[in-house]
């Protein structure tokens, strides 16, 4: 079997290991409401696996390393192994099979409003460099007690989003880059675009066992707050979300913990590139 046709089994099989057979619209397509850092395309797009050939070589969603049958676990990188997040992002699809690459893409991304959830900061980091990241929760549950407290503003009464419409091999690589069900689980909501349709969409909720002590929101990073803002800008929110997002308090900054914390990405980076 060739290189290309043991990425195209391997890309197909994918549907397989993700929930995407159980969210694929009337138009054979799927839909994810995202709310967090995928606010921001480029975090979007750095989703996913690349590299020489999908059949001997997987990327381990939760660390960001590549396991490959010949190597194992944190062995030296080859050409063929790369951290996802430094890979380029392939668009062409005689590409994407031919160079056995995985990586989400998408055919459309719309902003639209999510009523009845509210944003929140209760899925648990990694403290103290990153207290927390973005979740939602509906405000049926008591859902307004958990969201962010800002002194200048009352949160809104609806979390807003982008809604990036995929194919389900895409989605199900999406899904396992998020860690393929041990941080979260699928909610299937409806989204209101700002377009004025009602769209159907599945969104990510944090597994309660990943989230903070009483579920309550904890101020995230600056860092990670970052991308919510400038994401949430880009992708065209509204003024008034992304003014309130602008508002919310972020943990304080500590240098040494930024620092160490720098330094030990950049490690973990270097170790994982592939070579010129």
């Amino acid at each position: 079997m060739t290189r290309a046709s043991k990425a195209a089994a391997a890309i197909v099989s994918m549907a397989s290991r993700g929930p995407a057979a159980s969210c694929v619209g009337a138009d054979g397509l799927c839909r994810n409401f995202a709310f967090g850092s995928n606010l921001m395309s480029s975090k979007m797009a750095a989703r996913g696996y690349v590299g020489g050939d999908a059949s001997d070589a997987r990327c381990d969603a939760r660390r960001d390393v590549c396991v490959t049958k010949e190597y194992g676990r944190g062995s030296p990188p080859r050409r063929t192994a790369a951290r996802r997040s430094l890979a380029p992002r392939h668009t062409d699809t005689n590409s994407l099979l031919t160079h056995g690459t995985t990586r989400v893409e998408w055919s459309s991304a719309e902003p639209g409003i999510l009523e009845g959830w509210t944003l929140s900061f209760n899925q648990a980091g990694w403290p103290p460099a990153e207290p927390s990241f973005a979740n939602v929760v509906p405000l049926a549950d008591g859902g307004e007690a958990k969201a962010p407290q800002c002194t200048d503003a009352a949160p809104p009464p609806s979390c807003h989003g982008v809604v990036y419409t995929m194919t389900p091999q895409h989605f199900d690589t999406l899904w396992e880059s998020e860690g393929s069900g041990d941080w979260y689980t699928t909610e299937k909501v409806k989204v209101r675009l700002y377009s004025g349709e009602v769209v159907e969409s599945i969104v990510f909720c944090c597994v309660p066992r990943r989230r903070t002590a009483h579920e309550q929101s904890v101020p995230p990073s600056e860092r990670y707050m970052t991308f919510l803002r400038e994401g949430g800008k880009a992708a065209g929110l509204s003024p008034e979300y992304t003014e309130w997002l602008s508002k919310l308090p972020t943990a304080p900054k500590n240098p040494l913990v930024a620092f160490t914390f720098g330094q030990v990405r950049r490690w973990i980076g270097g170790l994982y590139e592939r070579p010129e």
